[in-house]
């Protein structure tokens, strides 16, 4: 890549200083080629699989991405932070605009990569434009690692990367899915409670190996399934991945079940189509003698693909023993033509109005209230709404990144 072309991912006005970081740690890659790259890419679950990944190789021989920061920043600080002592690099590559894959693979290109799935989130005009558009950039990657002789791990149950990697050949894969029995990993037997998810992974070799943990949901049934791939690729003990599942504890906001007068199921960090369905299955699998009751705000930046993923969303729900939705935003008044008269259904215009509607339903113990947004949606709102604080913002979204309890703009002067 050009100079021109890499400063462009700079959003700061310190360009300069960051490309020299960036440049530097291409050095202090060679520097320590000891060190396995295994990269992240897709359009979900990337950072649950990495953390996942990184906790089986060891974090004592292994870095991460930090899981707040931009890609484009994130990736050559990770790289400086290895040592002779670490083995491996776990890079979580994000992209949502034109090029910027190619700017990671400048720096990098993995031993391994792991492919998440592929959904219409970044179709926006000013990023990748379409599905099309995601596909071309993500996919970058699997052409850089397969020209490499890398080995490929894919989610075979997505169908975009099952029917581009079908016309693909002498690439190193291994694949894992839930869904399919043509899969180099499944998993099966998968198991919600109000305690956590239990299931098994099953390889095409013979391989069984049953884990538990206290986290909830098929996504992280997937996550560690990548972890199952990527550890045969580096002739890792799966056993391993036993320990790792009894301690592994939910980011907060990533379908993190927290306890307040009712259940509640805290998804509110992230929301793109494939997040949201699983979350929603999800509940629906979580016994409860109680309401289900589903809070939902807009998933962001999907382009022409918005009002199709939203009403598809509204589909899911009527099949599923969801009691009640709160919907927040224009767009979810398409989820809510999806939903019919199958399931209770409001609309609010804004997150203080779903605050307050949740308020007046009045959840109890026996109650599951499931939360699902993205970060800049600012869900924590409602429960500020909850606690009897004033709350004046009534931004859909804000491109503010800390908590609203601290934003000068949460009450109006």
């Amino acid at each position: 890549m050009t100079l021109k072309e890499k400063l462009r991912f700079y959003k700061t006005s310190k360009k300069l200083f960051h490309l020299l970081v960036r440049e530097g740690a291409k050095y202090w890659l060679k520097v320590n080629s000891q060190v396995k790259v295994i990269g992240i890419v897709g359009s979900f679950g990337k950072t649950t699989t990495s953390q996942v990944i990184w906790r089986l190789l060891g974090p004592s021989k292994a870095v991460v991405t930090d899981i707040n920061l931009d890609s484009v920043y994130n990736l050559p600080l990770t790289v400086w932070r290895l040592r002779r002592r670490h083995r491996w690099a776990v890079l979580e590559m994000g992209v949502d605009h034109k090029g910027e894959m190619s700017l990671h693979l400048d720096l990098v290109i993995p031993d391994i990569l792991v492919m998440t799935g592929i959904t219409p989130v970044h179709a926006d005009k000013e990023l990748l434009g379409s599905l099309p558009g995601i596909i071309k950039e993500k996919t970058k990657a699997a052409l850089a690692v397969g020209k490499k002789g890398g080995v490929i791990v894919y989610n075979k149950d997505n169908l975009h990367l099952r029917k581009w990697f079908a016309k693909r050949k002498n690439l190193r894969l291994i694949s894992y899915g839930v869904k399919r029995k043509d899969v180099d990993w499944r998993g099966e037997k998968v198991k919600i409670s109000a305690a956590g998810t239990k299931f098994t992974l099953v390889s095409q070799k013979g391989e069984r190996i049953t884990l538990e943990g206290k986290f909830w949901g098929k996504q992280f049934v997937y996550a560690f399934l990548a972890a199952a791939a990527v550890a045969e690729g580096l002739n890792i003990p799966r056993e391993r991945l036993k320990k790792v599942a009894a301690q592994f504890v939910p980011l907060k906001g990533r379908m993190s079940l927290e306890k307040k007068k009712f259940l509640l199921v805290n998804d509110s960090l992230r929301a793109n189509p494939a997040s949201v369905a699983a979350g929603l299955e999800t509940i629906a699998a979580i016994p409860v003698k109680g309401r289900r009751i589903a809070v939902l705000g807009e998933m962001g930046e999907l382009g022409r693909y918005a009002k199709k993923e939203h009403f598809q969303i509204g589909k899911l729900i009527s099949s599923l023993p969801i009691d009640v939705v709160i919907g927040i935003g224009p767009l979810l008044k398409e989820t809510k033509r999806g939903v019919g008269k199958k399931v209770k259904f409001f609309w609010v215009p804004d997150v203080v109005e779903a605050g307050r509607k949740l308020k007046a339903l009045n959840p109890q113990k026996k109650d599951l209230v499931y939360l699902k947004g993205s970060r800049l949606k600012h869900m924590e709102r409602i429960f500020l709404v909850l606690a009897g604080k004033r709350v004046d913002c009534r931004r859909i979204s804000c491109h503010f990144y800390h908590h609203c309890s601290q934003c000068p703009y949460l009450i109006e002067k």
